[in-house]
């Protein structure tokens, strides 16, 4: 029996209680050095056999008999009332010490439950009432004098443990349900008596349960929607990071409107909230997109071609000039401008009234001038990298004119290298600039229907030219504490055109 228990340490890892006075012993053998054991210890259970049990207390290990333990079910504090008269043990036995008299309706913190035994407590006293002693709602005759004997605590927030939690008028699950509240939401707290919670719920002083009531919002599980999103060690997007698969679940344990903290395993790190969801993700069909070969990018070819979109050849290569068709066709559509031909903008292509490619008035661009205002987006902290990343189309809407058109990053580190999708696009560009210029202008920069506040300079310079696009290389855009790549410093000018645009509303 001894090289049993001595070859499983830390095998069964369960929380037991004492529920007689009793001794441990320093080997599974009565003879050997033992010491007394209060009924109510709670110990770390690692090994039984034969009647004996091997438990440990911190560091140290030793030896009783197993039926002067009983496995514990723990509980989070949450309160409980005294049914009956009846008495606080020191064991989980009638024949035990009484410790305190509870009387009926006296709440009492609970701890655990030992068989038909509750472990509570009441003040600084700890012990056993057993179960059928106990309720979970409080008795009528105390809530008439709450509120004069709650105990004040300093305002904090807390967050509902629950979907569905119910605000009450008055402090009875009897009262009138004044509304429900979701898992999350917030209430200020400022009362607290018996279990129960004085709040502020807006203007409204309500009361809740505090078991419904946690002083941590309650993690939630989350999904990630795309291959290639990244967990970031830091919230921000220069910090180390790796890959994580599409539908890996994980825990969200904080956010805010950019950043999620989140976690998995023993492991916390960040992630942009955009990159999350919370179901997964239903798998579709896989999109069209730039890079992509083969009879399907002819056969969209063909049809953008036929739309009067597309004016290239029809090889089954999906480049900048199918690209920019595609582009240019959502927008007429009135689809989210992405260049990538996704179910959505396939089923818009095959319709008898799909629209034919017609020239704007606004310079040649098919381009609808954004509206409202643009939010300011730092460069490093603030997920504008990923938002509009290398490949992504965005609308842009010079502030000054309000001439709009699309333009494709395809580069750039400390800020973005981008270029007008089409000709039709260039056009536009350099009616709103007035000619090629290094002059810094206020502009719109539009994806997903969101507007952030953004510079730019008019003037083609470097590589990277799309084919017939008619702008020979690409130009430069920047958003808030972007740094140009040949100083690697912030530029002033940039950053008043951006703070133009910030005060701008179109």
């Amino acid at each position: 029996t001894a090289v049993m228990l001595l070859c499983v340490p830390g095998a069964v890892a369960d929380t037991v209680v004492v529920v007689r006075d009793t001794r441990a012993y320093a080997a599974p053998d009565a003879s050997s050095f033992s010491v007394p054991v209060s009924a109510g210890t709670i110990l770390t259970l690692v090994a039984q056999q034969d009647g004996v049990a091997a438990v440990r207390s911190g560091s140290i290990t030793a030896f009783m008999p197993s039926g002067a333990l009983e496995e514990v079910v723990e509980y989070a504090g949450e309160t409980v009332y005294a049914a009956e008269d009846c008495a606080i043990r020191s064991g989980a036995s009638n024949s035990s010490k009484a410790l305190q008299r509870l009387a009926s309706g006296k709440g009492v913190s609970l701890l655990a439950t030992v068989a038909d035994w509750a472990y509570v407590r009441s003040g600084s006293v700890m012990g056993f009432v057993p179960i059928s002693s106990l309720t979970t709602q409080p008795s009528e005759e105390n809530i008439g004098a709450w509120e004069t004997e709650a105990e004040e605590v300093r305002t904090i927030t807390a967050y509902v443990v629950q979907d569905g939690a119910p605000v009450y008028a008055s402090y009875s699950t009897g009262s009138k349900v004044l509304r429900t509240l979701a898992q999350n939401d917030t209430v200020q707290v400022s009362l607290v008596k018996n279990g129960w919670c004085q709040v502020r719920d807006g203007s409204t002083v309500a009361y809740m349960l505090q078991a419904h009531l946690s002083a941590q919002p309650k993690a939630i599980t989350a999904y990630v929607k795309t291959d290639g999103a990244r967990a970031y060690a830091k919230p921000s997007l220069g910090s180390y990071s790796v890959e994580v698969s599409c539908n890996t679940q994980l825990t969200v344990t904080a956010c805010d409107t950019t950043w999620a903290q989140v976690r998995s395993g023993g492991v916390t790190a960040y992630m942009l909230l955009a990159d999350l969801s919370e179901t997964k993700v239903e798998p579709t069909k896989a999109a069209l997109q730039y890079g992509d070969k083969g009879e399907e990018v002819k056969a969209l070819q063909s049809r953008l071609k036929e739309l009067g979109y597309f004016s290239g050849t029809i090889g089954g290569n999906y480049l900048q000039l199918t690209q920019a068709a595609v582009a240019a066709f959502q927008s007429a559509a009135k689809i989210d401008v992405t260049g990538i031909a996704d179910s959505k903008t396939v089923a818009a292509l095959l319709r008898e009234d799909a629209p034919k490619y017609t020239p704007s008035a606004t310079g040649g661009s098919s381009a609808v001038p954004a509206t409202g205002t643009a939010k300011e987006m730092d460069w490093w902290d603030s997920g504008i990298q990923q938002i509009f990343a290398r490949g992504t189309v965005a609308k842009i809407t010079d502030v000054e004119t309000g001439i709009s058109w699309y333009e494709i990053r395809k580069g750039g580190t400390n800020h973005a290298d981008v270029q007008p999708l089409t000709a039709a696009d260039t056009k536009a560009m350099k009616k709103a600039c007035g000619g090629w210029s290094w002059d810094r202008r206020a502009i719109f920069v539009t994806i997903n229907g969101v507007n952030y506040a953004a510079s730019m300079n008019c003037m083609p310079h470097g590589s990277g030219s799309i084919q017939d696009n008619d702008f020979d290389g690409h130009h430069c855009i920047h958003f808030t504490n972007s740094r140009t790549h040949g100083t690697n410093r912030v530029c002033s000018l940039h950053q008043g055109a951006i703070r133009k645009a910030l005060a701008a509303k179109l």
